[in-house]
């Protein structure tokens, strides 16, 4: 899979026609798109395009049910595109025809500062055993060889 993000990447840093061109007249407006925008991150015009493209892919195989929260902790950690593809890889072979769909969530606690985390939440048409012993599979054929950096800002459930 990540060669074929990497190939869609060049196609669509590379094409004129595609959002980059959207990027031009945005910043020409004086207003690069307001979802990708934060105080604490400023994107140069290939950096936009990539993020544009990652959070485009990320949204099309998650349900998000806080858009405006995950595109902005997207944005903060972008090293977790290409794991979060990889997740909702294995879910899907791990679960395979059981699988309803799969969510992302944002939480974050007011009270704990530095505390947010993106929770991948699993839907199945099995009982909720069932898919916890799926869970299981999925935790040791993948999940408890991820990075612990994302492993601690990743959290997956059974929805």
């Amino acid at each position: 899979m990540n060669m074929q993000i990497s190939n869609l990447t060049d196609f669509y840093n590379n094409n004129p026609y595609l959002p980059m061109s959207i990027y031009d007249i945005e910043q020409e407006r004086g207003q690069v798109k307001k979802e990708f925008s934060n105080n604490d991150v400023t994107l140069d015009r290939q950096e936009y395009s990539y993020v544009s493209l990652m959070i485009c892919v990320i949204e099309d195989i998650y349900e998000f049910a806080n858009p405006k929260e995950i595109k902005n902790f997207l944005l903060n950690y972008n090293f977790v595109y290409n794991p979060l593809i990889e997740i909702y890889n294995t879910i899907k072979e791990i679960f395979a025809d059981n699988l309803v769909n799969v969510k992302l969530e944002y939480l974050s606690d007011p009270d704990e500062r530095n505390f947010e985390n993106l929770f991948v939440k699993i839907k199945t048409k099995l009982s909720f055993n069932e898919s916890l012993n799926l869970l299981d599979n999925f935790d040791e054929y993948y999940w408890l060889d991820v990075e612990n950096k994302i492993r601690n800002i990743i959290e997956v459930t059974i929805d």
